[in-house]
């Protein structure tokens, strides 16, 4: 997807800024470890035990159903809940940590693209405020896990939007079922250009990075029962309901300097093995403080 894209208008420019898209392909043994995790094995009249919330996204397709649970994965706060902005609300709560195997992974895949994020952050300006976020470790730890099953949504009923800037750098997993981002960009950044729809289908194991809160999307679900739903991780930068109302504005510059460096630096997927490291490393018994004045 190396063509040259650009977005919609935003509110500190008038013209379209540059978009990119990069697509990774999971590794099948990394894929399965993550379809392993627990609340994708969830039975489910068990989904609610896991913070899932039931929502209509598609009203004339009755028979579609569509869960959602929202968890953070900051590493740093593993095991804890974090406070932060619900994004679909967009009221702060205490959101609960992800399971193990997804903070593993994503703290994994920071690690793995050290010199991406670093080369970014250094590009961006002082005032970014997607700059803020990357510095801080917030990047890809906010975890919206969706769950679709039922009837399909099909290309005419899809919902079109724009997400919110929390999506400025977004990464979105494929874990099982087949879905298909449409999405609509021009090929010129002039503002009266005509707009031009793709569709990207994605399989289990498939994923995008990019930035939808520039440019309209929606999704398109095959139907599908129970046992082949559709399981999907979209991966944000978690900030607060403060830092929304805060309104950052600058972010043409932010997103030409992003296309810039993500059309030099692909982002790596990390192995298995780094992931399994990392989850041994939480699931590992915490020392007391006490423990070092004694000596087995």
């Amino acid at each position: 997807m190396s063509k040259p894209r650009f977005g919609r208008v935003l509110n500190d420019n008038d013209s379209r800024p540059p978009i990119a898209i990069q697509q990774q392909q999971l590794s099948p043994e990394l894929l399965q470890y993550l379809q392993d995790c627990t609340p994708f094995q969830a039975a489910v009249d068990k989904l609610a035990a896991f913070g899932f919330e039931k929502h209509i996204d598609h009203p004339n397709c009755p028979d579609h159903i569509y869960y959602e649970a929202y968890f953070h994965g900051l590493w740093a706060q593993r095991g804890k809940s974090f406070v932060s902005i619900h994004p679909r609300f967009g009221y702060d709560f205490p959101k609960p940590p992800a399971p193990d195997r997804l903070v593993a992974f994503v703290e994994a895949l920071r690690r793995e693209n050290e010199v991406f994020l670093t080369e970014l952050s250094a590009k961006l300006p002082s005032d970014s405020f997607l700059k803020k976020c990357m510095d801080a470790g917030n990047v890809f730890a906010d975890f919206s896990v969706q769950i679709h099953f039922g009837q399909e949504i099909s290309a005419e009923h899809v919902a079109w939007h724009c997400d919110a800037f929390n999506s400025a750098l977004h990464l979105a997993l494929s874990i099982h079922g087949t879905r298909a981002l449409h999405l609509k960009t021009s090929s010129t950044n002039q503002v009266k250009a005509p707009l031009e729809e793709e569709v990207v289908w994605q399989q289990a194991g498939n994923t995008y990075l990019s930035c939808p809160f520039a440019f309209p999307h929606a999704v398109q679900y095959t139907g599908c029962d129970w046992d082949n739903r559709i399981i999907a991780v979209q991966c944000r930068l978690l900030i607060t309901e403060a830092d929304f109302q805060n309104r950052y504005e600058k972010w043409t510059g932010d997103l030409v300097v992003l296309n810039e460096v993500m059309g030099t630096c692909q982002l790596r997927m990390p192995s298995l093995e780094m992931v399994k490291v990392l989850e041994a490393e939480i699931r590992a018994p915490k020392k007391s403080w006490l423990s070092r004045f004694f000596k087995k």
